[in-house]
């Protein structure tokens, strides 16, 4: 018996397309990320080459 919710299958290739994008991206990272944070949240940002142009990316 398999147990499987409705739109698993889809949101499991949303998820492998997001991380390919993920990798690609990052591939044509430039620098170091910059880390803003506070005692609630961090962030990380890093800038990407893309097209031509650079272009700020939250990690």
């Amino acid at each position: 018996m398999n147990l499987e919710r409705e739109g698993e299958a889809e949101d499991r290739r949303t998820a492998e397309l997001a991380a390919t994008q993920r990798r690609r991206l990052l591939e044509n990272a430039v620098g170091d990320p910059i880390v803003i944070a506070n005692e609630f949240a961090e962030i990380r940002v890093v800038c990407v080459r893309e097209h031509g142009c650079c272009q700020i990316r939250q990690r």
